[in-house]
Parts: C-alpha cells; structure tokens; sequence
C-alpha cells in the first residue's frame, strides 16, 4: 500500500512541475510582452502628445493670421460702421474662420483701435509711418505683442484724417492706401509652409492615434490568457487528488487502509488526474492549431 501511495505522488508531482514549469515560463513570457507593449503606448502618448502641442501652436498661428486678413480686409465696418461681427462676416466671402474664432481677434482690435485714436488725438504731430509714431510715445502701448494690429489700425485712422487742417500748424501727407496692402501677408511663402505642417501633423496624429488604439487592444487581450487558468485548475486538482488523498494515508498503519477498495479508489483518482491532464493539453493544441489555421 505504501508503494502504490508513494508512486501516485512522485508520479503526480512530477507531473504537476511539467505543467507549473510551463504555467511559469507562459506567465514570465505574457509579463514581458506586456510591459513592452505599455512601455510602447507609453511612447506613442509621448509622441501624440508632443505632435498635438505642435499642431495647437501651428493652428494658432494660421488663425491668427486668418484673423488679421479678415479684419484688414472689413476694417471699414469693423471700425466705423458698428455693424455686429455676425453681419460683417456673412457678407465676407473669404474667410473661413468662424465668428466664435473671430470674435476675441476682432475685439483685441477694437480696442487697439480706440487706444491707438485717444493716443493719436492727444499727438501734437502724426508721422507718417507707425513706428516714427510709437517711438515719439512717452507712454507704453497696452498690447506690446500685436503691433501689426497697431499698424493696421494707424495706417487706418490715419488714411481717414483730413490731410489739410486749417486751424493747425501741421500738415498731414496723403496717403496711399496701396501701401498699406503691402504689409499684408509679406510671409505668405512661411503661412503656406504652416498650413503644409498642419496638414502634415493632422495626418501623421491619425496613424499615431490609430497604433496606439491598436496597441491597447492588444494588451487588453493580455487580460484573458489563454490557458493559464485552465492550466492553474490542472496544478490544484492534481495536487488534491494525487498528492493530498494520498498523503492522508500515510499516517495511519499500513494495514487499516490496505483493500482492494482504497487501491481502488486511489487509482481512480490519478486516472481522472491523468485525463483532467491530457484534457487540457488536448484542448490547450486545439486551440493552437485554430488560430493557426486563422492566421
């Protein structure tokens, strides 16, 4: 009796480390490909994050010089007609910027544009050009960064002040209007090349995007291994029924438990432990060979 009990558990161990040296080695292999592949996501969030920052500052520029076209060429109404933008922009033909985009660009403008007349109103003498005009400032302009809105706005007023004042010791040169058409979109050659970057960037986000989602997925699959569970039932019914019974045994005298019927019942046990085993590997090969005949 002890010798039958002894090789059911040498037997069952050694089966059991067959299959736990498999369960370990697919668990190591399944944690590696896993913190590579968030090692991976975590590149391409890099990436996607960076391109974003980048396409936020290239759209911001197209905007914003947009922007300054729309109100160049409505800087009538803009400035003098008191139309409401939603008017000035359905009748604009070229833009295709929104109100909501125009809106905070048209009112950093208005209010450039009544700085700037307060400040030439209080001027005893009006250069000709802007930058003559804001060094004989004593005072410093509120929007230091917009000084091409500065510029629009001066040329503006400017064209519209009468250009000879009688009841004054100054006179004002005409001015042509073509001059100021001049300052408009002198970089056209680098907004080209930021809405070629744009479109670039917009592009290379999509497939980034689109790896990225991809590599999630795939770690989501790491989530449900194949195997490793079924795999892991295996370990603990063999080590129940061939080792545990088994070892219950052993303490007591070699001849309370020595029938037909104990043996009997111990070899059915590492028989179901024996077909639990090959079950798995049957269906564990199964399932191999079917995503091999998919693939």
């Amino acid at each position: 009796m002890d010798a039958l009990i002894t090789t059911i558990i040498t037997s069952t161990a050694a089966l059991t480390a067959i299959i736990g040296g498999f369960l370990v080695s697919r668990v190591i292999t399944l944690s590696s490909e896993q913190n590579g592949i968030n090692r991976k996501i975590r590149e391409l969030t890099n990436e996607i994050n960076a391109k974003q920052d980048m396409l936020n500052e290239v759209t911001n520029y197209i905007i914003r010089d947009d922007a300054f076209d729309f109100i160049f060429e409505n800087i009538d109404d803009l400035s003098t007609s008191g139309l409401p933008l939603e008017a000035i922009h359905k009748n604009d033909q070229y833009t295709e910027l929104s109100v909501n985009q125009l809106e905070p660009f048209v009112e950093e403008f208005r209010s450039i544009y009544d700085e700037l007349f307060t400040l030439m109103e209080e001027s005893y003498t009006l250069p000709h050009d802007f930058n003559d005009f804001r060094k004989s400032l004593n005072t410093e302009l509120s929007k230091p960064d917009m000084l091409d809105y500065y510029d629009l706005a001066y040329d503006h007023i400017y064209d519209l002040l009468p250009k000879d004042i009688s009841s004054s010791n100054f006179h004002f040169p005409q001015l042509d209007f073509r001059s100021i058409q001049g300052k408009v979109r002198t970089d056209s050659y680098y907004y080209h090349e930021q809405v070629k970057i744009k479109e670039q960037l917009e592009s290379e986000l999509v497939i980034l995007n689109l790896q990225q989602k991809e590599q999630k997925k795939i770690l989501s699959d790491f989530g449900k291994p194949v195997g490793v569970w079924s795999g892991l039932f295996v370990i603990i019914y063999s080590g129940i029924v061939g080792i545990a019974c088994p070892v219950t045994l052993l303490p007591y005298p070699a001849q309370q438990f020595d029938d037909s019927r104990v043996r009997v019942f111990l070899i059915a046990l590492f028989l179901s432990e024996l077909l639990v085993l090959f079950g798995y590997l049957i269906l564990s090969m199964k399932k191999l060979t079917k995503n091999d005949r998919k693939e």
